[in-house]
């Protein structure tokens, strides 16, 4: 269907088209319902002989008139009971001349008039039909990564386990990861609701897989980063820059999803939120290190030995730290006791 061009007429519309247009907002600043306004004089109120009808109980019968006065919007109250409020003060009269885009209340509804030029934002780019999100909402894609999370997640637990292996335990955290991408993805579910009409509960889970593999990933191959090249020590502060890093993509790909909104908007909110949440973290891990703890904390990464880089300590050069380690010690112990 092809939009007929407005008709213009020394410069102006004919009665034939709008003028403009009366928009019903919701709570929420949206629209929730739109009437064109003419050249001719219009009603509101809640009587159904008005032009624009409101179902509103604190609306007059006949609460106001609209009238086209010098290319403004003027709105005339009609000795209604509860008054015309306008602008975002609140003003109460009885006649006032609205400007584009500006707003006013009647009764519990707030109206916002704009013209017929009144300029438009760009139009946002929507998504291909084979950009990398949509690929979610393929089922053999959904299985297969969800089939390698547990595949992931079950490999890991084998590599990492050094006792017998506990077949409970396996079946538990499994079970708790299962949980843990639920509760993530009904997080989101219930506001693409509320903007999309549908849930894609399953989309986000595989969001949430996603990035819970890629973070695993990542850290595998940090892990024998450090090993090969013998800094063990910076494989924790690594970690955790990986995994805030790995936070921000999947914030942002849950945005990016969710909401039709420029790549630069849903980055910063996703930043927002990865950096409010590393702030508390790093609160909660400061208050934790000021605590006394018997229990030591330190980096240790076993990898086969043909893959580091270094030369390292032989075995002679390792017991000779040890005893020296040892020796201090036990001087330790001695001005302990005196």
């Amino acid at each position: 269907m092809v939009d007929e061009p407005l008709i213009s007429v020394g410069g102006s519309l004919t009665s034939e088209h709008p003028t403009g247009w009366l928009e019903i907002l919701d709570r929420t600043g949206k629209v929730a319902g739109r009437f064109p306004v003419f050249h001719t004089r219009m009603s509101v109120g809640r009587a159904y002989d008005n032009d624009v009808v409101l179902d509103d109980p604190y609306v007059c019968p006949h609460h106001v008139a609209l009238s086209w006065r010098e290319g403004l919007l003027q709105v005339e109250d009609l000795e209604s009971v509860n008054g015309v409020f306008f602008g975002m003060q609140e003003m109460r009269l009885t006649r006032e001349l609205v400007e584009n885009d500006g707003r006013f209340r009647i009764g519990r509804t707030v109206l916002r008039f704009r013209r017929h030029d009144c300029p438009l934002p760009a139009t946002w780019v929507d998504r291909p039909l084979h950009a990398p999100l949509r690929w979610y909402e393929r089922p053999w894609v959904l299985v297969t990564i969800f089939l390698g999370l547990v595949l992931y997640k079950t490999l890991s637990f084998y590599l990492t386990e050094t006792s017998s292996i506990d077949q409970g335990q396996l079946v538990t955290e499994q079970v708790a990861l299962a949980a843990v991408v639920i509760a993530w993805s009904a997080l989101w579910a219930f506001p693409s609701r509320l903007l999309m009409g549908r849930w894609n509960f399953l989309v986000h889970c595989g969001i949430a897989a996603s990035g819970i593999m890629v973070q695993g990933g990542v850290e595998t191959l940090l892990g024998y980063a450090c090993f090969m090249l013998d800094v063990d020590g910076a494989l924790a502060s690594l970690e955790h820059v990986a995994g805030w890093l790995v936070l921000l993509a999947v914030l942002y790909a849950h945005m990016s999803y969710l909401v039709a909104a420029p790549a630069g908007r849903l980055l910063r909110w996703a930043g927002s939120v990865t950096l409010t949440f590393a702030a508390l973290v790093s609160l909660v891990q400061y208050l934790e290190s000021r605590e006394f703890s018997a229990v030591p904390d330190y980096v240790m990464t076993l990898k086969p030995p043909p893959l580091r880089l270094g030369a390292g300590l032989s075995r002679a050069e390792l017991l000779v730290e040890l005893d020296e380690l040892c020796d201090e010690v036990k001087t330790q112990q001695k001005n302990i006791e005196k």
